[in-house]
């Protein structure tokens, strides 16, 4: 997947990244845990396959660097940066966070919910079985629906970083 906007690439100017971000990435977030980096991680890069196969710019990150790191929940929720939330409200605290102000089913969840103005897919359930078929179910019910409500951060031209190849 590898795929970021050239315009950033051909900048140079990698002090720009956290502010790029915020203003035209989908960011993907899981919990930090050994269970979320086995079971949840790979959900969020498969999610950010198919979102980068439809021209937009997913960057997959963890719940505690967003919530432990300053201002970075800010400067996400300023821009109203959309976000995936992937794992349980035990492993990924960013996901308890938006499930318990959002009043949702603790247990499991998949769908779209606006949280302090910001559109956010959540996908998770009791276990990483049930997380994993609920990122399924968001995928297959609710991704359509999702893509709809963000499409304006799509992107004409990536660049493979691990390769310099342009694709369109």
């Amino acid at each position: 997947m590898w795929l970021i906007p050239s315009d950033i690439l051909e900048s140079g100017d990698w002090s720009r990244l956290p502010d790029y971000v915020a203003k035209k990435a989908i960011v993907i977030v899981t919990g930090t845990w050994e269970g979320a980096e086995l079971f949840d991680r790979p959900l969020a890069y498969m999610i950010a396959d198919i979102l980068g196969s439809k021209g937009f710019f997913p960057v997959v990150m963890s719940d505690i660097f967003i919530l432990d790191t300053g201002k970075r929940l800010g400067k996400l929720l300023e821009s109203k940066t959309p976000i995936i939330s992937v794992g349980s409200r035990i492993a990924n605290a960013l996901t308890a966070l938006i499930a318990e102000e959002a009043g949702i089913d603790p247990s499991e969840y998949a769908g779209i919910v606006e949280w302090r103005r910001v559109v956010v897919g959540l996908a998770y359930g009791r276990d990483p079985y049930r997380t994993r078929d609920m990122v399924h179910e968001f995928l297959n019910t609710c991704l359509e629906n999702y893509i709809e409500k963000i499409k304006t951060r799509r992107y004409p031209r990536f660049i493979n970083w691990l390769t310099d190849k342009a694709s369109t």
